[in-house]
């Protein structure tokens, strides 16, 4: 007897993958080919009433099911529902990604900068979700799932934003995309040490947790997240300890992300070249760099640019966005960002995200 199709076929959201199920008289025995519309997607299982598909794009897949035992197949099944997809893009790094001395309400001009003029409709379209980590003066987001995009980071007390918020807003203004921000950020830490991918319990490892826990709550929601890019904005740490190895350390970065996180091949990872000359500028003149070894942080910070250079010309898929040159606050000694600096670079990293 030819055999039934079956039936009760399903797609529901998985962590970068899309699960497909299937009701069938007796899987024993039997081997089932599942195919995507449009064409590009498939699985083949035997035995089992079930499989998943990784999916690293927001085309809107369905699916169908064929029964094959022996040389009998049966007709395809009907067609699945279409899963829901988001893009996500991961923000980490140090302090300048967390925006340390970003204010949402500036101190001295009192701009708010998630009012109008600056507010685009990504402040209320898009989510952000960001890991405090056991700092206490960075407050937790208000709920385990994403929250508005201009929702304040309370950095003790005080709202902050980095280069999320110029990033989110010029994507949406430029092409109307609306994403989630993940962000993971630890001021003052390198990636000699902290950041290092084979660090058991270090940052990496801990935000490759965060990462995958935030899309395993969209899925749980219905919702399929993919994640369009990484951006890696980090490195003073580094400068100033003059790591001669940060080349080799921030190629082992770049393959743990896409292994760790499952990041598409040809997605774009994201280097926001760091710079801290400005802040040894200042050092020299006004404290005769009696705390720093300026020359040796001056080096240091070569290093580590010329690292992010070299990464973006013999890495796939990788651009460097520099910060050299935007505007930093001058009570951080120059080191910092200010919000007009990082509402700037985030846009610059969107227009090149919009180029490729």
């Amino acid at each position: 007897a030819p055999l039934v199709a079956p039936s009760n076929v399903l797609a529901s959201a998985d962590v970068g993958a899309i699960d497909v199920s299937w009701s069938f008289p007796d899987v024993s025995g039997t081997t089932f080919h599942v195919t995507s519309t449009p064409a590009g997607k498939s699985c083949v299982v035997v035995g089992r009433s079930r499989c998943s598909i990784s999916v690293t794009d927001v085309t809107p897949w369905r699916f169908s099911v064929r029964a094959q035992r022996g040389s009998s197949h049966s007709a395809p099944s009907s067609l699945t529902n279409v899963v829901p997809t988001h893009f996500v893009i991961v923000l980490s790094g140090q302090s300048n990604a967390e925006g340390a001395r970003s204010y949402a309400v500036d101190p001295l001009t009192h701009i708010n900068y998630f009012d109008a003029p600056y507010a685009s409709g990504a402040d209320s379209a898009d989510q952000l979700t960001w890991l405090a980590w056991p700092k206490p003066e960075m407050s937790a987001p208000p709920s385990s799932d994403p929250v508005p995009l201009n929702t304040p980071q309370l950095l003790s007390g005080v709202g902050i934003f980095g280069t999320e918020i110029g990033l989110a807003r010029q994507l949406y203004n430029d092409i109307h995309e609306t994403l989630t921000v993940i962000k993971a950020t630890y001021p003052g830490t390198a990636l000699a040490h902290e950041w290092r991918p084979s660090a058991h319990g270090g940052l990496f490892e801990q935000m490759c947790d965060f990462v995958r826990s935030t899309m395993s709550n969209d899925a749980a929601h219905g919702q399929l997240d993919v994640l369009q890019s990484f951006i890696w904005f980090q490195g003073e740490s580094d400068a100033l300890l003059h790591n001669a190895h940060y080349q080799r350390q921030l190629v082992q970065l770049i393959s743990a992300v896409r292994h760790r996180l499952a990041l598409d091949r040809v997605a774009p990872i994201v280097i926001a070249k760091e710079s801290i000359l400005q802040r040894e500028l200042y050092e020299q003149s006004h404290h005769g760099c009696a705390k720093d070894n300026c020359a040796r942080a001056i080096e240091g910070n070569t290093i580590i640019r010329g690292a992010d250079v070299w990464a973006s010309n013999h890495l796939s898929h990788v651009i460097v966005v520099d910060s050299a040159g935007l505007a930093r606050t001058q009570s951080s000694k120059f080191m910092h960002l200010s919000n007009v600096g990082e509402l700037q670079l985030g846009a610059t990293i969107a227009r090149r995200l919009e180029a490729l």
